[in-house]
């Protein structure tokens, strides 16, 4: 997904975090109709919304963002433009915690 790149420290630690927190439902949080109260049941078919672009870097690389229904803010990536006119993964935050899913939630 990254390219050439592989993953930096940071990622990796974010992806342990993530997991040994028993978060795995964070990615399914970005799907269209995934909210905490269906516990991240996505509609099919999986659908991503784009909310919109970053002010570019340079000309080859641009940042996106997109919502989890976890939580209020905007979630992340950066992509680069490879010499062969690809975008590659540069960098993505989206493993921030979020609102856990209503089986996990003794307040829900």
């Amino acid at each position: 997904m990254k390219g050439p790149f592989g993953l930096s420290n940071e990622e990796k630690a974010a992806v342990a975090a993530a997991m040994a927190h028993r978060q795995s439902y964070i990615p399914f949080s970005f799907y269209e109709g995934a909210t905490p109260e269906n516990n991240y049941r996505a509609n099919q078919p999986y659908t991503v919304v784009i909310q919109g672009l970053g002010k570019p870097r340079d000309e080859d690389e641009v940042t996106l963002y997109v919502q989890s229904s976890g939580t209020q803010s905007l979630r992340s990536l950066t992509l680069k433009r490879s010499p062969e006119g690809l975008y590659l993964l540069l960098k993505a935050d989206l493993l921030a915690p979020i609102i856990a899913p209503k089986r996990d939630n003794p307040w829900a």
